[in-house]
């Protein structure tokens, strides 16, 4: 719908499928898709919960956790394709990274138990902006001002690693760094140089003498290296992270530090941690 030109759409069922038609397009000029309806895809009613007097207040800050945390979720159906919310704190782990974002003492006492948010909700909550939420059977629900209700599956899992998260977030002893302005645009000038997907795609950087370096190679020996300013280092900072997660975090972080096996990254009530991998190749 967003690629036809109309502003208006008429729609309706019509042998069994729902057909969508530009309003001011008729007879040869005609701009129309039909959906099939699949009896499969339907969910019960009675598993919309729409009665607000059952639905609790969603904390002022709710969007915004889910927006800091979701990049770190899988893209699978587990235990790390969700965002937890528990004890004030949304929690988010997956293969390559893992944060936590603090919505703040309200949020204890309103979410008094754990939480399970598939990233999927961010569009819904931004654009409807829920207030309310209510957890039953194995299903969340979301709430906003107008009564429209968007339910999800909680996928609880009692063993969600809330103790392993916080140990991986632990600030280090290791120097503090910013990252120069234009780092996200020399990523975008990377990704045709870094890898055949966004799962393995990566950059090499390296930080020394006021000089930031960013090296994407390709395994048919392709290469692309841009160099830029940065800010003064006690030492070099080094280091080869996935291109995607890296663009991910440039967008929540502004302080950054490293240990050799991951990088961690720090915004207002946000931490994160991205795994990377040693890099010595300069040549």
């Amino acid at each position: 719908m967003k690629n036809v030109p109309d502003k208006e759409f008429l729609m309706g069922l019509k042998d069994g499928a729902l057909r969508v038609q530009g309003a001011s397009k008729i007879g040869d000029d005609i701009i129309m898709a039909e959906f099939a309806l699949r009896d499969d895809l339907v969910y019960p009613s009675e598993l919309i919960e729409d009665n607000p007097n059952e639905y609790s207040n969603l904390p002022e800050t709710f969007y915004t956790a889910l927006s800091y945390t979701a990049f770190a979720c899988d893209d699978e159906s587990a235990v790390s394709s969700r965002i937890v919310i528990k004890d004030g704190y949304a929690y988010s782990k997956g293969r390559l990274a893992a944060c936590k974002f603090y919505l703040g003492d309200e949020a204890v006492s309103m979410i008094p138990e754990p939480m399970f948010v598939s990233p999927s909700a961010i569009g819904f909550v931004n654009r409807d902006a829920s207030k309310k939420y209510f957890i039953k059977n194995g299903w969340l629900h979301l709430m906003n001002e107008a009564g429209t209700v968007l339910s999800m599956r909680t996928r609880i899992d009692p063993n969600f690693p809330f103790k392993a998260i916080d140990e991986m977030l632990v600030k280090g002893s290791a120097e503090e760094f910013r990252l120069p302005a234009n780092i996200r645009d020399i990523l975008l000038r990377c990704v045709p140089f870094s890898g055949h997907s966004a799962k393995i795609r990566k950059v090499d950087v390296r930080m020394d003498k006021g000089i930031m370096s960013v090296t994407a190679k390709r395994s048919d020996g392709s290469r692309f290296l841009e160099k830029t300013k940065c800010g003064d280092t006690a030492s070099p900072i080094v280091f080869s992270i996935n291109v995607k997660t890296f663009s991910d975090v440039i967008e929540l972080a502004d302080k950054y530090q490293t240990d050799g096996y991951r990088l961690l990254g720090f915004g207002t009530n946000f931490v994160t941690m991205i795994s990377i991998e040693a890099s010595n190749d300069w040549s």
